[in-house]
């Protein structure tokens, strides 16, 4: 599986984001690209427990500078983490 999957599934994946934004407050959608055959997806809102320290504070530090429209998309393989940032506005990575 590769980052495509975040440009074929673009709708679907800003309805999660705003849905879950919704309900749980600021948070991002973690995309398990590992997969040969599947994508795992989840919400997790930046305050839970279990939210990673790290990535945590990266989301922090680009949203204090980006505005709200930016959803983030952290995505991550066998060997890499990148976070993905999209203008929900504007539907553009």
């Amino acid at each position: 599986m590769n980052f495509k999957f975040i440009e074929n599934h673009k709708d679907e994946l800003i309805q999660l984001t705003i849905t879950h934004r919704k309900q749980a407050g600021f948070g991002c959608l973690f995309l398990d690209l590992s997969g040969e055959e599947k994508v795992d997806v989840k919400f997790m809102p930046i305050m839970d427990e279990t939210f990673p320290p790290q990535i945590k504070n990266t989301l922090l530090e680009r949203r204090e500078k980006n505005p709200e429209s930016i959803a983030y998309f952290v995505c991550f393989t066998k060997d890499n983490t990148n976070i993905v940032e999209m203008d929900l506005n504007k539907q553009t990575f």
